[in-house]
């Protein structure tokens, strides 16, 4: 058996335990067992493809039904070997997905000059030429399969899986382009997209399906330190995140609001970055069943309800790559609690959600680094959504 499995078999113990359907009281057939889901969550690969390598023999031995990865295929941009990921994804048996990141939106210039950093390791100088969205679409999500939704080939698409009751919409955070490159990868969901997800939500809450929306953002700040997978504070080494809602618009966990409690929403939002202005129209005729967010990009991990919307969950995941240069993020020292050291158990950072839509629950496992600078453990958890 390979060494990533042998050294995760707690982890595997957690899983086998989170799938077991238990009510005191109730015996159930075989027949009418309740149908939970598994998702295997990695994010922010960064073509690191040692973990990368580890986190698909886990998938194989693990078999969740279906795996996302939320942004940030490439290290630095897409001069990278970025085509390994969507291709080992498509070559699957297991349905496995990915969102687009803010270092997946452009590439290096030929030539460009690259200048030494203090450590040593040679820079970027500049960003190069911004990619469109239909390139990202088609390098990234094209080879999925069963992929749904996506014929403007913008970078957003949707799945089902019936049997289970659940649809996964995957967002586009960057749908806007633009040739500088400054703003390119900077959060903007404009109105195609947002009618897109808002005729995905009504159609979801028409055939019962509990919906998850993936991105590489996530919908706005949670409340902090409230359960074991949440770290206890912010710390985000390139620039801190915006607090205002007028510079980041939390226009998704309104729309998601709308579509939880069957209300209407009317209102006009400003990307600040971008100056791209988005007009929402829309009414909820019937409630609908919204189970969580699934997100990664700061490189740490927030799991919890979001503090302007207490009754929705987020799951925030750190990196899952692990060797980085310092210079670029130290991914166990910076931004996140948790140590992470190749070579060591510490150097996997991968989640998996088991979802029990009868109780409403779920189970939050880790496989990899989880205990954090203060000896707690962050190996497993159970969530109301």
């Amino acid at each position: 058996m390979k060494d990533v499995i042998l050294r995760n078999s707690l982890a595997e113990q957690h899983i086998c335990a989170a799938k077991k359907t238990f009510r005191p009281g109730v015996v159930y057939a075989k027949s009418d067992s309740v149908s939970k889901f598994m998702i295997g969550h990695i994010s922010d690969m960064h073509s690191d493809n040692i973990r990368f390598n580890n986190a698909i023999d886990l998938f194989m031995y693990y078999k969740p039904d279906c795996v996302v990865h939320t942004g940030d295929v490439c290290y630095w941009n897409m001069i990278e070997d970025f085509k390994y990921l969507p291709t080992t994804f498509s070559q699957l048996p297991i349905p496995a997905y990915t969102c687009i990141g803010n270092h997946d939106t452009f590439t290096d210039a030929p030539g460009t000059i690259l200048k030494k950093h203090e450590s040593g390791v040679l820079l970027r100088n500049e960003n190069g030429p911004a990619l469109p969205n239909e390139y990202l679409h088609q390098v990234f999500i094209d080879e999925m399969k069963n992929v749904k939704g996506d014929e403007d080939k913008q970078g957003y698409f949707y799945v089902d899986f019936k049997e289970q009751g659940i649809r996964i919409i995957c967002l586009n955070d960057y749908q806007y382009y633009h040739e500088d490159t400054k703003i390119r990868d900077k959060y903007a969901i404009l109105e195609s997209q947002i009618n897109w997800l808002i005729a995905l939500l009504k159609d979801a809450s028409e055939q019962n399906l509990g919906v998850i929306i993936a991105d590489h953002e996530g919908p706005g700040p949670i409340k902090m330190g409230e359960n074991p997978f949440c770290q206890r504070g912010f710390v985000y080494a390139w620039s801190p995140p915006p607090k205002k809602e007028d510079e980041n618009p939390q226009i998704i966990a309104d729309i998601v609001d709308a579509f939880k409690h069957a209300k209407s929403l009317k209102k006009e939002y400003f990307y600040k970055a971008s100056e791209q202005r988005v007009k929402i129209n829309c009414t909820f005729e019937k409630e609908g069943d919204f189970i969580c967010y699934m997100s990664g990009h700061y490189h740490a991990d927030f799991v919890g309800y979001l503090e302007k919307y207490p009754d929705q969950l987020s799951l925030q995941m750190p990196a899952s790559c692990c060797d980085l240069p310092h210079y670029f993020n130290a991914v166990g020292e910076t931004d996140s609690d948790l140590p992470r050291i190749p070579g060591t158990i510490s150097e996997d950072c991968i989640n998996f959600y088991v979802i029990d839509k009868e109780k409403r629950e779920i189970s939050i496992i880790r496989a990899g680094a989880c205990i954090n600078d203060e000896f707690k453990q962050r190996m497993a958890t159970k969530l109301l959504y």
